[in-house]
Order: structure tokens, then sequence, then C-alpha cells
């Protein structure tokens, strides 16, 4: 992402404060993302890594609202505009829950993130995302690839998509499955698409004593882990046996 400059903003005085607006820009209710959980300082702390600058902050309340504060809109970077305009969209609330573990609440399967779904509301015309994390795991990944939050506002974004879906078409939104995984016209796979980009990541399985990438039989598979591999540098994200 590139920061604007200056000179991209010619009719606005570099001594211009806000754009010309005498009120700092901040979000005082911050009540369209929420991030709940046992791990939930662990999101702080990637997102904070990822967004924080001299310019902009992110603001955590005591029930897991998040806002934000920001000196000159001017000089959001692309990302941050992003986060803003999930934050202050007042028809989608984003509600992220934080777990330490490769299962979601009810015991889903999850490796990193799990799309729950969403709850339309017809009357009021608003929508309710669900989304569960493992934070921890999700900054195992960034940090093999020396960056920070991406993976996490990866998730926020695909939940965020997903609510923009279920207001365009008027409908609540399951959880996704395996079948709306392979099927690219699912929900789940154009918000999935829609979202943040995230950085590839490999499954494994321990088959007669060798790393796969393929099985024939789920019997014979002794392991999963999940990698990263960049340039030829095998990290192990994490496994279940």
């Amino acid at each position: 992402t590139q920061d604007p400059k200056a000179e991209d903003y010619t009719p606005l005085s570099p001594y211009t404060w806000c754009a010309g607006n005498p009120v700092r820009n901040v979000d005082l209710d911050g009540n369209d993302i929420f991030i709940n959980g046992p791990t939930e300082d662990v999101a702080y702390q990637q997102l904070s890594l990822k967004f924080n600058d001299d310019n902009f902050h992110l603001l955590y309340g005591k029930y897991g609202d998040i806002s934000y504060h920001v000196d000159n809109v001017v000089f959001l970077t692309q990302d941050q505009s992003r986060m803003v305009d999930i934050i202050d969209n007042k028809n989608i609330c984003v509600n992220i829950y934080t777990v330490d573990g490769l299962e979601t609440t009810d015991g889903h399967m999850m490796v990193g993130g799990a799309f729950c779904g969403n709850q339309y509301d017809s009357s009021s015309k608003t929508v309710n995302t669900y989304q569960q994390i493992n934070p921890c795991f999700l900054a195992k990944v960034d940090q093999a690839y020396s960056t920070k939050g991406t993976m996490i506002f990866h998730e926020i974004t695909e939940s965020y998509e997903g609510g923009i879906l279920a207001l365009q078409y008027g409908v609540s939104i399951p959880m996704a499955t395996k079948e709306d995984i392979i099927n690219k016209d699912s929900y789940y796979s154009r918000a999935h698409n829609a979202a943040y980009p995230q950085h590839p990541l490999f499954e494994q399985y321990f088959i007669k004593g060798q790393w796969r990438y393929e099985y024939v039989n789920p019997r014979n598979v002794e392991n999963i882990r999940w990698i990263v591999n960049k340039n030829n540098r095998i990290t192990i994200i994490d496994s279940f046996k």
C-alpha cells in the first residue's frame, strides 16, 4: 500500500489540518466491529501493529468494540481507509470471536478462521456477521511472511463482505460448509475472494513416514500439519493428530 503524498492533493494546503475540518475525525461509538474471546488481546495487538501510526490509531473498548482516532483523513493508507469504512458502516456489525485452537466453539475444524455466517434483519436493513478466528495461528503465518495483521484483516473483511452480500440479497447467510468452499459461486466463496488477500498456507499429511500434499485413503493419514513454504524454507504453523 502506498501512502498518499502531498503532491497528490494539490487543492489542499499542506497546513490544512483534517482537510479543513476543525474537529478531529473520531468514531465516537465504535459499535460496528467487536472482537472478543480468550485470545482477543493477540488480535488487538496484531491489528495495532498493522494499522497504527502517527496519524491513525485503533481504539479498543471494554466490550471489545473497536473505534478509531485519525488526525488527517487525507493521509490514510488504503488499508486504513478500508478499516474505517467497515467501522463506519452502520448497517453491518462485524462480530469476531477469538479461540485458541483448531476448532470453533461448536466443534467444527478451523484452520486460522471460520466463516460463521450472518443474520439479516429485514425491518432495520442491518446485518450482524459472525467469524471465529485463532489469532495466535494467524500471527504465526504473518510472522513467517514478515508481515503484521494481514491474516486477521482478511478474516474481518471476509465477514464484512459476507454482510454486504446479505444486505444486497436481503438474506441471512449460514456458516460455510465444505460444499460452499469448493463452490466458487457460493456466498462464502464470493466473500472470501472479495476480502483482503491472505498469505498462502499449505496442508500436509503424514503417511507411512512421509509428509505429502495429497492422500487417497484418509485412514492412512497419521497426522496433519499446516506450513508456510517461503523461498524453499518450511515454517510449521501448527499440527493436528
